[in-house]
């Protein structure tokens, strides 16, 4: 009997994770997970790119629909998930997994929380679709061979492999077979893809891109229930996603075995509103802020990060910034932010875009390209009368990236802060981890929180 195939596989995974064991820490991990995109969605309630796509998405009676997170309506389950995953990746704060080169938190949970909620399936099934959609998303990067191959060409890896996993995660929450999960996989990876050029030229449309690749596989997922077929080898046919978006014919080592659910691991979380190549060094940064004497003097800071990153498409700009995303996406901008005010939010980047003393300290920033740093490595060095202080990621603490329990409660309450929602919004961490602990399941329903654009 030959081997499976990798398409064979990553169906075989779908359909398995709705009923396997899952570890208690891969279920925690996915709980964490659906707090941070969720918490981002609402957080982005007001974002202009979130207000335009709510204006132009049709609402649906209650029973036959999902919710959009940032406002509580209703629309088509595809919809849902189109709206919450342009919501979650509206602040490019979402979750970040470098295997994939990707963000499935805007991708996956938005397909899972949509199709759980439409077809009342339980919150068990949702984090299992969760941990599905995860796990596909890390094992279709195969350790950067695939992520990186698809961005050294020009496509974005979070549209492009996100529309391939999150229709995993909808074959998972919704119970399909072996051969409808094939359909499913086939379907969303015959429409997927997504460009670079809209992270490096500072364009917004980088947040619909996610969005899209949610709707793709909820949709894909949906369509494969129906009946509709789709090619038996997707992944690795003759005209198939290995050819068309990595210009190989040969599979990579990591799809000869089946995904492993305790890959969500390797997912880090991000504090700031920034790409997430700057992640470590906007860490590090923000580190150093409470040691600068004074930031007007800085005359130098030298910046290393990991060589891939310093190349990404939009890291390298340094101003003007005349667009918010040309902010997110710039090193300097993110060091210079962090250094000189300790913390930023997505809601102050406009300011910070022409703040004075950032884009002063903007052109004392060397970036350093460093082959032998990992995507959590990067040191900031800045020069004052008393001596040199430096920062590298190192020194600080691992849950700015690997969060527990209570970081991650800390980081909803944080990120919903300024959201006008009711007051029980705040208790929802502490149910999910009643409920991780053996404490009552709440239904899907009683998890709704959503923003008030009129308060």
């Amino acid at each position: 009997m030959s081997d499976p195939t990798p398409t064979a596989l990553l169906a075989r995974h779908a359909r398995d994770t709705r009923h396997v064991h899952l570890t208690p820490d891969v279920r925690e991990k996915a709980v964490l997970c659906l707090l941070d995109a969720y918490a981002l969605a609402l957080s982005a309630h007001d974002d202009q790119t979130v207000v335009a796509a709510d204006s132009v998405l049709a609402t649906a009676a209650p029973a036959t629909g999902a919710t959009v997170w940032a406002n509580g309506r209703h629309t088509s389950v595809g919809d849902a998930a189109l709206a919450n995953g342009i919501d979650a990746h509206a602040q490019f704060q979402d979750d970040t997994d470098m295997d994939a080169w990707a963000h499935p938190g805007s991708l996956i949970v938005p397909a899972a929380w949509a199709l759980a909620e439409q077809r009342g399936e339980s919150l068990d099934v949702l984090v299992r679709g969760i941990a599905s959609g995860y796990t596909a998303l890390n094992w279709l990067g195969a350790h950067g061979t695939v992520g990186h191959a698809l961005v050294e060409r020009g496509f974005r890896a979070s549209p492009t492999l996100g529309s391939i996993a999150a229709a995993v995660s909808a074959a998972t929450v919704l119970g399909l077979d072996e051969q409808a999960a094939t359909n499913a996989i086939g379907l969303a990876t015959d429409t997927t893809g997504g460009l670079l050029e809209p992270v490096r030229t500072g364009a917004q449309d980088w947040r619909w891109q996610n969005g899209v690749a949610a709707w793709r596989g909820t949709m894909a997922g949906l369509l494969a229930a129906a009946g509709v077929r789709g090619p038996a080898e997707p992944l690795t046919g003759p005209q198939g996603f290995l050819t068309a978006f990595c210009g190989t014919d040969s599979p990579p080592d990591d799809w000869r075995t089946a995904p492993a659910t305790d890959a969500i691991h390797v997912v880090w979380f991000k504090r700031y509103p920034v790409l997430g190549d700057n992640m470590a060094a906007a860490v590090a940064a923000a580190s150093l802020h409470p040691e600068l004497p004074d930031p007007h003097a800085v005359t130098r800071i030298d910046v290393h990060i990991n060589a891939h990153f310093a190349a990404y498409p939009g890291t390298s700009y340094a101003g003007p910034y005349d667009t918010v995303e040309q902010a997110m996406a710039s090193t300097a901008f993110a060091v210079a932010a962090l250094l000189a005010h300790g913390e930023i939010r997505h809601r102050d980047l406009a300011t910070l875009c022409t703040d004075p003393l950032v884009t002063a300290l903007v052109e004392k920033v060397t970036v350093v390209p460093e082959p032998d740093y990992g995507f959590l490595d990067s040191t900031v060095a800045v020069p004052t009368a008393g001596g040199t202080l430096t920062r590298h990621t190192a020194d600080c603490p691992r849950e700015e990236f690997f969060r527990d329990r209570a970081t991650a409660a800390a980081a909803f309450h944080r990120t919903v802060a300024d959201v006008p929602v009711a007051p029980t919004g705040g208790e929802l961490p502490e149910r999910l981890f009643d409920w991780l602990d053996g404490g009552t399941e709440p239904a899907l329903a009683d998890l709704f929180v959503h923003a008030d654009r009129e308060s």
